[in-house]
Order: C-alpha cells, then sequence, then structure tokens
C-alpha cells in the first residue's frame, strides 16, 4: 500500500475524530519501551512516519506513532487494521 495513502487517511481520521485523554488500552511494558525507542527515533526527524510499535490480543489490537507533516505526534491505537482512537504525544512521557 502507498505510503502517502495512508499517511492522508490518518490526517482525515485526525481530522474527523476527537483525540482521547488517556490509554485505555493495556500496552505491555515491552512495547512501551519500544514506543519511547520508536518516539525518540522519530520526534528529531523532519520526515513524514507511520510505525507500528505493539500489540495485544493476537494482533487484534495494535499501538503505532505518526509523525504527520506538520510534525506533530500521535499515538494511534488500531484494531483490526482500522484506526479507532488516538492520543497527542507531547512528549515520552507518555511511555511511562
Amino acid at each position: 500500500m502507498d505510503k502517502q495513502y495512508i499517511y492522508d487517511y490518518l490526517d482525515n481520521f485526525i481530522a474527523n475524530n476527537e483525540p482521547k485523554d488517556e490509554i485505555e488500552e493495556s500496552i505491555s511494558v515491552r512495547d512501551l519501551s519500544s514506543g519511547r525507542n520508536l518516539y525518540n527515533e522519530i520526534k528529531n526527524s523532519q520526515e513524514t512516519s507511520y510505525d507500528i510499535f505493539g500489540s495485544n490480543a493476537m494482533g487484534y489490537t495494535c499501538f503505532a506513532l505518526y509523525k504527520s507533516k506538520e510534525q506533530k505526534i500521535y499515538l494511534i491505537i488500531v484494531k483490526l487494521q482500522t484506526p479507532v482512537c488516538y492520543i497527542k504525544v507531547e512528549n515520552e512521557n507518555i511511555f511511562d
């Protein structure tokens, strides 16, 4: 699938849905560590990116970070390959 299609899809999802105040899903310690590492990797990059850093329920729910062209970073919760909610990430403390 074309990366630009994914970025456009996520931009549309974010524009049409309100962010959550907190994560309602359980993220394992291992996946939190992976998320923190990915966040540190992408926060200083100028590139738009979307990367999955963890999952649970045998892949039913995935956790991803999306860095938009506006340089904002979002934690996206995906269920069955469909984004269901997001949180705007202000700093890596979200992974504690």
